[in-house]
């Protein structure tokens, strides 16, 4: 997961995946220009949360509540 750590979203993203117990490695964007490239290689865009997966980019987190 391409994350910040001051982004609201990508905290319930990380609690969310802690609490189904699943794996997940972060990679921080702020502070860090190879990982900020790499969002925007993989996306076009400079949006966090960004997970891949098997291949599969997704950009946003799903699970969001209200």
């Amino acid at each position: 997961m391409y994350a910040m750590a001051d982004c609201p979203t990508c905290e319930r993203a990380r609690q969310e995946l802690r609490e189904q117990g699943t794996p997940f490695e972060e990679r921080r964007v702020d502070g860090n220009a190879e990982h900020q490239q790499e969002v925007l290689r993989l996306t076009l865009q400079r949006t966090v949360p960004v997970f891949v997966k098997d291949g599969r980019v997704v950009v946003g987190f799903h699970g969001e509540r209200g």
